[in-house]
């Protein structure tokens, strides 16, 4: 029996935390966890799933009875009218009237399945056949439903379920299925970077959790390595983007909550806090109500396989920090971020959910607020925090939606965001683009231009191209408002504080009379000639490089823009310093065309970065360490510092493999699926996680190393070989 128990001070403070609270909301009446919102009393099974497996993971058989109990009473949410659309589906909220959220079925079973493996030989025979027989027509749901591959954190889910649920059903075709979905995922991702739903701080630790809790209970041997080296992937991806000085995912995020985006609790902090235990991760933000739980049962018993090689990573990086990664390349989305000790900016290269921080800015703010926090939304008749019903969690308190097209280009410290519509099909009496700055009252200083400007003098018009300026603690940010499209009579630019927030906003329909716009009903329609022109430009600054706000002021008031029409084709150019960004679209056709960087094209990398790198060319550098292999989607990450190093072939081709560290390299004439780290010591300890071992491992290395494949120490295995001085694993059959 595998009970997961958390281990470590982190983990189970989370443990202890989250159940504590699911305790206070348990409705003894309703035999669920109750969850209370803006819009009502509600009762979601996936939480009262959770809390019965988690009982009993605090308390052992001693709580059997009353999660017995709980598991019975969620279980009849489960659709089972024979011939229904959606037979084993579950219903996301008790109160539903039937099958409303089609994923219910994905989070039902995360718990279910987990707790019959390790509890099923322990409950009554009753429940143990009820919960095989939801697993088994939940699973067929799963199966019929296929989610789409790029639905990054459903799909993972749908491999975890699909191949533990042929494990406890014993079902080979279920295994099969999980087996080709898991392939199918793999070269998905392999053919771009990272995922579709990338950077996103609330389902990263669905991601993570998902591809360790595989790892960790798949009884298949080439499924455990895949799911541990995927997992190691997605860890990478999280700990290059997570921006210490702050205690935040620094953006852009593909999917976020408000509370995400406002420097609260979320999941990527449960999950960051087990690995750090940092006390600013358990901070909650003062901007959103909801969603600020210090305690997750998931993150505190969940088994990760965070690396070692990126322990260090997650909180030392290089002073001057950019990681440029892919996410969908055949969308052309792709990601880029920048860190100092003050600040992380991250930008998005295009739209691609309503719930993206396309372009977000954390920064070190004085006490007692620590973050500060600079993010930006297209908005469609003046709405705000609150005017977006989210369905999943029954509240209006968690979203504030993109509204609008994007593209993006950044360049370090400086970024040009561009924005358009979206069709409209409902009367419109506003559109806008807002770039909201948290804190208002406390920010340090204010300029427009050369006047310094107060609170209490605005409302304020700006101009196009003007540049607003902020200085926060040591921390200096300058915003420039493109021209806008004017769609009616006034398209004003203008500043003014709003609930606490500073607001830029960037008119191109000012509060005019409700109409139907039918140029923009459809963006192929009878009146469609080209979308609108939006954006902004911002350059952030810092004292340890400009020494005072002065001379960041003095700086950006020399940066010159250029905004220009041809055709459909828009360009603008921001000239500041050394550098000149350039980013074209074509207004008509709705595509980002083409980036430039100091006159330079600019085409995103699967993953570069100072310390991890990602390409399918044969040949990757990071740090001191190299690697030479075919042509595969290899990554190699380098923490020289900190003697460990890391690569991987992510896919099943095996091929000629040279990977060289400052103390050793190994070479093979067929790796295929697997990944190979180094860590210094006293002993040169070699890990390896492979599907197969079908050539003989070489192993250059001044001393006999410790060599660990799969979890087995298999150093005894290893021959000196005394023509070539090296040491060889043999292969194995």
């Amino acid at each position: 029996m595998n009970t997961h128990l958390p281990s470590g001070t982190s983990g189970e403070r989370l443990f202890a935390a989250g159940i504590a609270t699911m305790r206070e909301r348990f409705d003894e009446r309703a035999g669920l966890i109750e969850q209370r919102t803006d819009t009502g009393v509600y009762h979601p099974i996936r939480e009262s799933l959770a809390f019965a497996y988690a009982l009993v993971q605090a308390g052992s058989t001693a709580a059997l009875p009353q999660a017995e109990r709980i598991m019975r009473r969620a279980l009849q949410a489960q659709e089972r009218s024979p011939g229904h659309i959606h037979h084993g589906g579950f219903k996301w909220m008790d109160e539903d009237q039937g099958v409303t959220d089609l994923n219910a079925v994905q989070f039902a079973l995360e718990q279910i399945v987990p707790f019959l493996l390790d509890y099923g030989d322990q409950i009554t025979p009753a429940l143990r056949a009820e919960l095989l027989d939801a697993v088994r027509i939940g699973a067929a749901e799963i199966a019929r439903l296929h989610v789409a591959i790029w639905y990054t954190n459903i799909a993972l889910l749908d491999i975890l379920n699909t191949v533990l649920a042929g494990r406890v059903l014993e079902d080979t075709r279920l295994l099969a299925r999980g087996r080709q979905r898991m392939d199918e995922w793999i070269a998905f991702t392999n053919a771009s970077g990272t995922v579709p739903e990338y950077n996103s701080p609330t389902y990263a630790a669905v991601d993570l959790a998902a591809l360790a809790e595989l790892a960790h209970r798949t009884d298949d041997p080439v499924i455990r390595v895949k799911a541990q080296v995927m997992e190691e992937r997605l860890w990478i991806h999280t700990a290059l983007h997570y921006h210490h000085p702050t205690a935040q995912l620094a953006g852009p995020h593909s999917r976020a909550y408000h509370n995400d985006v406002t420097g609260g609790i979320c999941g990527i902090k449960h999950t960051l806090f087990r690995h750090l235990g940092d006390e600013r991760l358990m901070r909650r933000s003062a901007y959103a109500i909801q969603r600020q739980s210090e305690g997750s049962v998931r993150a505190g018993r969940c088994p990760y396989h965070l690396p070692r090689y990126l322990e260090r990573l997650m909180r030392v990086k290089p002073d001057r920090f950019s990681i440029a990664e892919t996410a969908v390349a055949a969308m052309g989305m792709d990601l880029m971020t920048f860190m100092t000790p003050e600040y992380a900016l991250g930008t998005a290269s295009v739209h691609n959910n309503a719930q993206n921080d396309r372009l977000i800015l954390y920064y070190r703010a004085p006490e007692p607020r620590q973050v500060g926090v600079l993010f930006s939304r297209y908005i469609v008749n003046e709405k705000s925090f609150g005017s977006h019903y989210h369905a999943t969690d029954r509240s209006t308190a968690n979203n504030l939606n993109e509204e609008g097209m994007f593209w993006g280009l950044q360049h370090e410290n400086k970024s040009i965001a561009l924005y358009a519509l979206e069709p409209q099909h409902e009367p419109v009496h506003s559109l806008k683009t807002e770039v909201y700055v948290l804190d208002a009252p406390a920010l340090g200083a204010i300029w427009v231009n050369e006047t310094r400007v107060t609170l209490s003098t605005t409302p304020r018009r700006l101009r196009p191209h003007d540049v607003l300026l902020i200085a926060d603690g040591t921390t200096y940010v300058a915003l420039r408002p493109l021209e806008p499209s004017n769609l009616g009579n006034d398209a004003p630019i203008l500043l003014y504080e709003r609930a606490g927030e500073l607001v830029l906003s960037i008119y191109n329909y000012y509060q005019g009379e409700p109409k139907r716009f039918w140029e923009y009903a459809s963006l192929d329609g009878p009146f469609y000639h080209g979308n609108i022109r939006a954006g902004f430009i911002i350059e952030v600054g810092d004292q340890a490089e400009y020494g005072d706000v002065e001379a960041f002021h003095a700086h950006v008031m020399r940066g010159v823009i250029a905004d220009r029409i041809e055709g459909s084709r828009r360009t603008v150019r921001y000239a500041s310093g050394a550098d000149l960004l350039e980013l074209t679209v074509d207004l008509r056709a709705n595509r980002l065309v083409e980036r430039r960087v100091n006159g330079l094209t600019y085409h995103p990398p699967m993953l570069a970065s100072p310390v991890a790198v990602q390409a399918i060319t044969g040949a990757l550098a990071a740090g001191a360490a190299r690697l030479l292999c075919g042509t595969i989607p290899a990554w190699l990450v380098a923490d020289d510092d900190g003697g460990a190093w890391a690569a991987a072939n992510p896919s099943d081709d095996e091929v000629t493999w040279r990977f060289e560290t400052p103390l050793t390299t190994l070479e093979s004439p067929a790796f295929g699926f697997g990944r190979m780290a180094v860590y210094a010591g006293d002993t040169v300890e070699i890990d390896v996680l492979a599907v197969h071992r079908p050539a003989p491992l070489r192993i250059t290395c001044d001393a006999a190393p410790r060599v660990i494949w799969n979890g087995d120490d298999v150093s005894a295995a290893c021959v000196f070989d005394l023509r070539s001085g090296t040491y060889i694993l043999p292969a194995q059959p």
